[in-house]
């Protein structure tokens, strides 16, 4: 059966994720470097020039700090451009001050009443940060925003053509289906939540608006499963995936849980709608499977194929359903466009780079390419054999496990024996920190190419299909390969990451050759 496969990969496998698996790499919080003014500091009226790429209202005016008077730009989250605003500083960060909305003088027309209680305290629990602003203000400001880094990065200006922008996609506020907990036992109580914006403070769920309705009432019967059991004490975090057979629970405790404290947790899974329990202690790499109700499975839409995959635990998933039907369609266009505009009369060639679980080389697969993938994390690997396997599509795609970040596919690697390149489509989906490395291998492939082909090679280099949760990296990958002869054909926002200040953005290219000043 494919779930026991998996599940005996999961407990006997000697690998982990390097970047796809939830808690992979235990993040240490940065040494705040930011300094604390008085108690006493005195509040000050400002006006809101403008929001800014972190969500928070940024306006100017002489404050005094220390023995020095001059103008400081004031960050204050929970402001709109054009607001007069009273605040309280709290503390120097950088070049400006954080500062608390102390109240409201002069509000703009488009603020909006917060849907959640901890973010309309003005809070924040380090997720949302724009749930002030009313729809139509929002949408606007997201967009500016994606715009302005493509304006910053030179597109529209000199030999960098202005991308043409697809109808962005809006999902549901409530869509969000993974979730990352932190919760803390003490003698009274245990308390589950998301912590604070730079703090440690765990804030409850009970309003939050971007969670589904199901993932919601998990949350709210973690306590009453959980707090019989945890000792006095213990910390850390809960990640939870739900899948289409359940919730997919993963234990990150900071200090290992006992033998039976496991146990009794495991006796008690029946009491949630959950198909799978699993523990991964600090001092091991492994996660540890304890309990299992249903096979883990995660349908993907019709409309998309719905295909079944069988994510390992704590697997990276898309933020929301909707998001990834959105993506994997944007996918599909691009791989249909390349088809498209070269009648090859083959099965398309794609090779699938940072392919994860095998969210979007299912629904290839299913449209009759040939896949060869890469990933570093082998579970995911498994979870993608097993599933292209289950759908019969196993001869179709090939797998490769790698680090893409320090070992990226080389120039020659796209190229068959005879020079040319074996792929018509290179599919990009890299983590927040973007796909530098692997980007500077294509140009050199672009190179390459053009030194051995030089009159004829914008038919057979492969187009590029770049999926982001994060535009500056992506731009700034996206400029490497425009200079090197793609161009950029369209960009496309998809809002998974509803009502903060990230933003998904799928991007396609087409070869078309380098400006001939720079010597094509």
């Amino acid at each position: 059966m494919v779930t026991g496969q998996l599940i005996r990969r999961v407990n006997a496998s000697k690998s982990r994720s390097k970047n796809r698996i939830v808690g992979s790499q235990r993040q240490k919080r940065k040494s705040n470097k930011a300094i604390r003014l008085p108690r006493h500091a005195p509040e000050i009226d400002l006006t809101i020039g403008f929001v800014g790429s972190r969500g928070d209202g940024i306006g100017t005016a002489p404050y005094k700090v220390g023995d020095e008077t001059k103008d400081w730009p004031f960050y204050v989250p929970g402001s709109l451009e054009g607001e007069q605003v009273r605040v309280k500083p709290q503390q120097l960060a950088g070049k400006g001050l954080m500062a608390e909305l102390v109240e409201l003088l002069n509000p703009n027309p488009s603020r909006s009443a917060p849907v959640c209680d901890v973010f309309a305290g003005l809070k924040g629990c380090g997720g949302c940060s724009l749930q002030h602003m009313n729809e139509a203000a929002y949408r606007d400001w997201k967009l500016n925003q994606l715009k302005c880094v493509f304006d910053k990065a030179g597109f529209g200006k000199d030999r960098l053509m202005a991308p043409s922008f697809a109808r962005p996609i809006w999902t549901q506020m409530s869509g969000r289906r993974r979730v990352r907990l932190s919760y803390r036992r003490t003698a009274q109580t245990l308390i589950i939540g998301f912590t604070g914006r730079t703090s440690h403070f765990i804030y409850s769920l009970e309003s939050c608006g971007v969670l589904q309705t199901e993932l919601k009432q998990l949350i709210t019967q973690l306590n009453d499963w959980a707090a019989p059991h945890l000792p006095e004490g213990k910390s850390g975090q809960i990640a939870i995936n739900l899948l289409s057979s359940g919730a997919d629970i993963l234990l990150l405790p900071n200090e290992a849980l006992a033998d039976k404290v496991l146990t009794a947790m495991s006796a008690g899974l029946n009491s949630l709608r959950a198909c799978r329990l699993c523990v991964r202690q600090p001092d091991s790499e492994i996660p540890l499977l304890l309990a299992e109700t249903a096979p883990a499975v995660l349908q993907l839409e019709r409309a998309v194929g719905g295909q079944n995959l069988y994510p390992s635990p704590g697997s990276f998933l898309q933020a929301s359903r909707e998001a990834e039907t959105a993506l994997i369609q944007a996918v599909l266009r691009a791989a249909a466009a390349r088809t498209e505009r070269f009648q090859t009369g083959h099965p398309l060639r794609i090779m699938d780079l940072y392919c994860g679980i095998g969210t979007f080389t299912l629904p290839l697969l299913s449209s009759g390419a040939m896949v060869t993938c890469y990933e570093a994390d082998q579970s995911a690997v498994d979870s993608l054999l097993a599933a292209a396997r289950t759908a019969e599509l196993g001869p179709s795609c090939s797998t490769h496990r790698r680090d893409l970040v320090a070992a990226p596919v080389r120039a020659e690697e796209f190229c068959a024996a005879n020079g040319e390149p074996q792929f018509d489509l290179i599919l990009l989906d890299p983590p927040r920190q973007g796909a530098a490395a692997q980007s500077a291998q294509l140009v050199a492939l672009a190179n390459l190419l053009h030194e051995d082909m030089p009159d004829g090679i914008p038919h057979i280099v492969p187009d590029i299909v770049m999926v982001s949760c994060n535009p500056q990296t992506a731009v700034r990958d996206i400029t490497a390969l425009v200079a090197a002869g793609w161009r950029l054909e369209e960009v496309q926002m998809i809002d998974q990451f509803v009502r903060t200040t990230h933003t998904e953005i799928v991007s396609r290219l087409v070869f078309a050759g380098r400006q001939k000043t720079n010597g094509w």
